[in-house]
């Protein structure tokens, strides 16, 4: 799995030139090694950059290949496109199986960004003093205060997160489509 850095298919670009005899040496290999293309779900593309203009190049330079006894012991696998961020390359991750859903309550986790805030450490320090002779009841005191912290400083992390993250995979598939120079600046601005 991996940046092939090669299409195998006219079908797998948008804009560009195709050359069938660099498709044909993935392809050999492919062949060689008794490997065939695991598939992909959540784009069409993995890599684009600028062309003339505003116009743009897509490929499918990322891909995922196997064997049959890897396909056999893994026959629910996918590889799934995610949104991008930083890179030319969207991030793929392989599914081994059917996604597993926890619905049980999200374990505390110390957020980073608290101490960059000024004001946390005093929270830290309200908090502990509550119950100065109890470790444990310091702890969740801790706890409880940094999470009521986080949802009146920050608000909901997460939430806005996948909200931008949502917004920028519709942008990127709708750009895998059609050539906007508006959508080409907006997804800049929600990268940033």
């Amino acid at each position: 799995m991996g940046d092939f850095n090669e299409i195998v298919h006219p079908s797998e670009q948008k804009g560009g030139k195709f050359s069938h005899s660099r498709a044909a040496v993935l392809l050999n290999v492919m062949d060689k090694c008794n490997l065939v293309d695991i598939g992909m779900m959540g784009g069409m593309f993995t890599w684009n950059r600028p062309c003339t203009g505003n116009r743009m190049v897509y490929k499918r330079l990322d891909r995922a290949l196997d064997d049959v006894s890897w396909r056999m012991a893994f026959p629910d696998a996918y590889v799934e496109v995610l949104c991008k961020f930083h890179s030319d390359h969207n991030p793929l991750i392989l599914q081994c199986g059917l996604p597993l859903h926890n619905d049980g309550p999200r374990p505390f986790r110390f957020e980073v960004a608290w101490i960059t805030h000024p004001n946390y450490s005093d929270i830290v320090q309200t908090a502990w003093g509550k119950s100065p002779d109890n470790f444990i009841s310091c702890l969740h005191n801790v706890q409880q205060d940094s999470l009521r912290f986080n949802q009146e400083i920050f608000g909901n992390i997460r939430k806005r997160k996948n909200q931008i993250e949502r917004r920028l995979k519709g942008i990127q598939q709708t750009l895998e489509m059609i050539d906007s120079a508006r959508l080409i600046y907006l997804q800049r601005e929600l990268q940033q």
